[in-house]
């Protein structure tokens, strides 16, 4: 992408690279442009991730327990310590990334649990869509199921009711519909039919038909 000035469609060995979208990418070549080609400064963008996640982590906590005050800071200790976030944080993977757009998400739906105002529910919809931008639909399945089972964790009726609430929900999801497609449509026209293919089927319901289809035994 970065040699000849490819922005839409990753390539990998001279190949299109169809495995997972472009935001990680475009994170990079953004640094690079500041800093020039640098395996360093790449590497600057999972740990970074790693901190918002553990910054999102605290609000995550607080909207939860406003009134345990030393939860927040417990909760961001918690991360920032963890083996597998540490371990995340060196390597230049979609994962760390991911994660603080699914917070970021979830921070939306909390925060118009909390508050009422239906706002918020932008901020979810612009987390599930750049996390569709970072890996895909999984996205999606990590978000969705909070405001979608809201009725059995939420203690009373939201403002307005459930229709609503899922009114909003609708709305994020439109959101991050148009965020994904501002990428999908340019990029499949682009890319050729092959990889309009890959991006549109194989990594949506080809992904999901095979789930359970592992050549190695489950053990």
């Amino acid at each position: 992408m970065w040699r000849d000035g490819r922005v839409l469609v990753p390539f990998l060995n001279d190949a299109p690279y169809a495995d997972k979208p472009p935001l990680l990418f475009w994170l990079i070549e953004a640094i690079w442009l500041v800093t020039g080609v640098s395996e360093t400064a790449a590497r600057l963008i999972p740990p970074a991730a790693g901190i918002g996640a553990a910054a999102l982590t605290g609000w995550v906590a607080h909207l939860l327990w406003p009134n345990r005050r030393g939860l927040p800071a417990a909760a961001m200790l918690m991360v920032v310590a963890s083996p597998i976030v540490l371990l995340f944080a060196t390597l230049v993977r979609f994962d760390i990334l991911l994660t603080c757009w699914v917070l970021l998400a979830l921070a939306g739906v909390l925060k118009v649990w909390r508050t009422g105002d239906r706002r918020w529910w932008l901020m979810c919809g612009l987390g599930i869509g750049l996390g569709l931008l970072t890996k895909g639909p999984v996205a999606l399945v990590l978000t969705l199921p909070a405001a979608l089972f809201a009725p059995l964790w939420v203690a009373q009726k939201p403002d307005g009711g459930w229709g609503r609430w899922y009114g909003g929900t609708g709305v994020a999801v439109a959101v991050a519909a148009a965020i994904g497609l501002a990428w999908v449509l340019p990029a499949a026209f682009t890319g050729g039919e092959e990889y309009r293919d890959l991006i549109l089927w194989h990594q949506t319901a080809g992904r999901i038909a095979n789930a359970f289809d592992h050549k190695r035994p489950f053990y």
